[in-house]
């Protein structure tokens, strides 16, 4: 069974050293996933972070500093990564070899409603966990009117209506197992766009043929799995000040 859906979708390419001028704040709450509502006590609790939900019945991760030992940064149970800001992050299962895990997502509701005609650039970081097998091509978002809702754990399959892709580049810029790697993309709303999802919207088909199997990581004793896992922080999406030329 997939969920699927047409609404905007970004998918973005790696823009580095570039900058844009932008007025106004991120759009996205609690953008570092910092502010928690309750304890973090086990996987698949990304709904303990403020504002953001899985929107399927397969729950995505929080990883917050902690004693318990799955969940916490920066040593986890599926690699060590630093948070880009503070020391939370989310963690998505992108893609699962023969489907042996559930896809995972992680949608929260913007601070306001895109307008209609205006150019925003969104931004989020990625980092391939160590324990991951395997890598696929890209993680992309989903911006979209109304919220994704399922109980069931299905997989998103989305047709990009914004996608940069070079297959070459993505490969290796998305298979980096040590710091973060910034997805930036910009794109003109059609309006009244309220909710960011994001993840993998490949179908099961594309996704397997795009993956890349990776060799163990020697330098972290993790189990390895038969997926692609991401951890993710910092997620942005703020107006482009056009009128200053930059």
């Amino acid at each position: 069974m997939k969920f699927s859906t047409k609404k905007i979708t970004a998918v973005f390419t790696i823009l580095s050293f570039m900058s844009y001028g932008q007025q106004g704040e991120n759009l996205v709450p609690n953008p570092s996933f910092e502010n928690t509502g309750k304890k973090v006590k086990r996987l698949g609790s990304i709904e303990s972070a403020t504002g953001w939900v899985s929107p399927t019945g397969a729950r995505a991760d929080l990883f917050v500093s902690s004693k318990v030992e799955d969940i916490n940064t920066p040593l986890n149970i599926y690699g060590k990564e630093d948070a880009k800001g503070g020391s939370n992050y989310a963690g998505v299962v992108a893609y699962s070899h023969g489907n042996k895990e559930d896809r995972t997502y992680i949608m929260t509701k913007l601070e306001s409603p895109l307008k209609k005609g205006m150019t925003y650039c969104m931004k989020f970081n990625v980092s391939l966990a160590e324990a991951s097998k395997y890598t696929v091509p890209y993680v992309g978002a989903v911006l979209s009117k109304k919220p994704f809702g399922t109980d069931s754990k299905v997989s998103i399959i989305e047709e990009p209506s914004l996608m940069h892709f070079s297959a070459l580049q993505d490969r290796l810029v998305l298979s980096g197992r040590y710091n973060w790697t910034e997805i930036c993309g910009t794109f003109v709303s059609n309006g009244g766009e309220k909710y960011i999802t994001i993840g993998n919207f490949l179908d099961d088909l594309e996704s397997k043929d795009k993956a890349t199997k990776m060799k163990p990581d020697k330098k972290l004793k993790v189990s390895q799995i038969p997926s692609s896992y991401y951890y993710i922080d910092d997620v942005s999406i703020q107006l482009l000040d056009l009128e200053r030329g930059e």
